[in-house]
């Protein structure tokens, strides 16, 4: 499972960074690219080197900039990896994103001052040459020139801001007192507060009542949840960590002893039953 999760951060980390590496190589070695509509008035190839911050930003020196990018990019790969138990798959991509793309931008610091004969380690400039063109009353809808990695972070930060609940990790409430919090939640509306074993047992009896129904214990952020409408061949999911697990078919009586053991806290059922991970 670790060994997923470390792929789904480093493989689009990597296919960052070749891209983004190749194209800045192209661009930069091919004369007829440096100035080249690709959509007129909408679209070009501006070859530019960027010694500041993002959009030409230049308030601090190259090499102060380059350090702060690579203290930044180790501090949230250290993050990553910290919290990797917690991370689903789709967090990871993006984060892997970002990652790629600030590992781009910081190659060409570190390395684009001796290539180009200006400077040495850390005192590299950004190369740039995508550029939105597109002029509206006489002012330029986008001025700024961007990159590969500068695309790959973009999509990824806006990407998690606008899914945040479903891609970023939140702290699972696992412990006793948020058990005891547990509410049962049924497909025809009831909710029961801090369900007894009754409770759980008449709910996986009467799941067979509806087509389609299910139930849920836990939280918002951690639960069990039981679906189907045959009591015997039911499927069994819980989520844990920002990961979510599936176990299907389960009988009726397997569905009734997890849905125990989770809500005492007994987490017996992790290997009892074979479960599978589920990618989101």
């Amino acid at each position: 499972m670790t060994s997923k999760k470390l792929a789904a951060l480093f493989a689009p980390a990597a296919i960052v960074v070749a891209i983004d590496q190749y194209t800045k190589w192209l661009v930069r070695t091919t004369p007829e690219l440096h100035r080249l509509d690709i959509i007129d008035g909408w679209l070009q190839f501006y070859y530019t080197q960027n010694s500041g911050m993002a959009m030409g930003i230049d308030l601090l020196s190259t090499p102060v900039i380059s350090t702060i990018s690579i203290v930044a990019t180790i501090g949230i790969l250290a993050y990553l990896l910290f919290t990797l138990k917690k991370a689903n798959s789709g967090y990871l991509i993006f984060m892997g994103l970002v990652l790629g793309g600030a590992i781009g931008n910081i190659i060409d610091r570190l390395i684009m001052g001796y290539i180009e004969g200006y400077g040495g380690l850390l005192d590299g400039h950004v190369v740039d040459f995508i550029h939105f063109n597109l002029v509206l009353w006489d002012k330029p809808v986008f001025p700024y020139i961007f990159n590969v990695a500068d695309i790959a972070i973009t999509v990824s930060i806006v990407s998690l801001i606008l899914f945040s609940k479903k891609l970023i990790p939140h702290d699972d409430h696992t412990d006793s007192e948020s058990r005891e919090k547990m509410i049962l939640s049924r497909s025809h509306g009831d909710e029961i507060d801090t369900p007894s074993k009754e409770d759980l047992t008449a709910a996986v009896n009467d799941i067979a009542d509806e087509n389609g129904s299910f139930i849920i214990l836990g939280t918002d952020y951690a639960y069990m949840q039981v679906a189907g409408n045959d009591p015997a061949s039911l499927t069994l999911e819980y989520r844990e960590e920002g990961t979510q697990y599936q176990c299907s078919p389960v009988t009726a009586d397997q569905a009734k002893s997890a849905l125990l053991q989770y809500l005492n806290g007994d987490e017996s059922y992790k290997t009892k039953l074979n479960w599978s991970e589920v990618t989101l």
